[in-house]
């Protein structure tokens, strides 16, 4: 009887097998991403897990690489940040090596966008400058102005007028009348007007960028544009409609799973409540908003926490009302944003007072009143003094009566 050779593979081929079997698993994986379905945690963890392989693969980095560009916004709605971002980083190396700047380009956008949620705003303006020269290299106008209306965005959160309007300016000159983009840039126009409370021109910007949404049909721009103009209609008194947009925001967001931007619109619209002697509702949404932003470490934390401090406060909970405050000085501080730390101190001297606690409130006022001298003729920093006045004359009256 003749002996047949053993078909199992020599040593050798079990590499190329399992090279294969990589390769084959990040197609399978695209796919997958790349419908329209939202992926659950299982599928996530899944194109992670397809990712760790195929990233040292150099033959499956034509397809590693739209893996991780096509699946870098999706992990960024379901709120991925710090585990997400070492896959990003290591994508970016290999763009670099490959000369591939359209891709590289890309993920340095989602590193800035990662960076931007962290409240590590310095090193998102970083990566924007970065995403925005790569698409230049490429001749990518849209994707170039994009990545430079995120960093005009991060200069005005750091309240960097100037530098704002200015590479906001440089992102719109790049983009055709029709490109929805233009949205994004009016959204900043508007921020800065809200910012200088210039409200009529505030609202006209963010009506516009609504506009834009709309006509473009892109649903969680939509969401995202009713959520930034209800700010500058309720400051403006158009309570109603305020409260209309950020029903209509929160209803789109929890349809297409972005649960972040959905906790935003939450807590704009909890704000409408606490102002409309409202904390019950307040509370329940600012609760609900808190808890999904740090799951996720978004600096969006910061007012939510304020607004939890102020909310307690309104219902007889000092010790509670002074624990959020703290919270807030803290997340403020991470930002930089020294008008939020100010204000958050003040909320914390207002829960002193409630609490019998007068010499404490008096010391967290005098730290806030040095923070506030150089700051204090910035638009809109007026009533962080008024507000400190405000508390000292409780202060001063409660001495006198005492």
């Amino acid at each position: 009887m003749a002996v047949e050779q053993d078909s199992a593979p020599a040593s050798g081929d079990y590499a190329s097998i399992f090279r294969q079997y990589v390769v084959r698993g990040a197609e399978r994986t695209l796919t997958k991403v790349a419908g329209e379905s939202p992926l659950d945690i299982d599928g996530r963890e899944q194109a992670l897990l397809t990712l760790t392989y195929a990233m040292d693969l150099p033959e499956a980095w034509p397809v590693t690489r739209d893996l991780l560009v096509t699946l870098a916004p999706r992990l960024e709605k379901a709120g991925y940040r710090e585990e997400w971002m070492p896959y990003l980083e290591r994508g970016v190396e290999r763009c670099r090596a490959a000369n591939d700047s359209a891709a590289e380009g890309e993920l340095l956008y989602q590193l800035g966008m990662i960076y931007h949620l962290l409240g590590q705003l310095n090193d998102a303006i970083s990566y924007f400058s970065r995403s925005a020269a790569c698409f230049a290299r490429v001749e990518d106008r849209h994707r170039q102005a994009r990545a430079l209306n995120r960093q005009a965005h991060v200069f005005r959160l750091q309240r960097r007028f100037e530098e704002a309007g200015r590479t906001a300016d440089a992102a719109i000159s790049l983009l055709p009348p029709d490109d929805p983009e233009r949205g994004y840039t009016a959204f900043v126009w508007g921020c800065i007007a809200l910012d200088k409370r210039d409200l009529p021109l505030a609202v006209r910007h963010y009506q516009e960028a609504l506009r834009i949404a709309e006509t473009s049909g892109e649903r969680r721009r939509i969401a995202w544009s009713l959520t930034n103009l209800g700010p500058a209609l309720r400051a403006s008194g158009r309570i109603e409609e305020a409260v209309e947009c950020y029903q209509r925001a929160i209803v789109i967001l929890g349809e297409i799973d972005d649960r972040v931007h959905q906790a935003a619109a939450r807590t704009n619209l909890g704000s409408v409540y606490l102002n409309t002697g409202q904390p019950e509702l307040a509370l329940a949404l600012f609760l609900q908003a808190e808890k999904v932003l740090r799951e996720v470490h978004d600096l969006r934390v910061a007012p939510i926490t304020t607004n939890l401090s102020m909310v307690y406060r309104l219902l007889g909970q000092p010790d509670k009302a002074a624990h959020y405050a703290e919270a807030s000085i803290h997340f403020y501080r991470e930002i930089g944003d020294e008008a939020g730390v100010i204000n958050a101190m003040n909320c914390l001297a207002e829960a002193c007072v409630d609490a019998g606690r007068d010499a404490e409130a008096e010391a967290v006022l005098d730290e806030a009143s040095a923070l506030l001298q150089p700051i204090q003729d910035e638009p809109g920093n007026a009533i962080l003094a008024e507000d400190m006045a405000m508390i000292r004359a409780q202060l001063v009256q409660r001495k006198a009566s005492a």
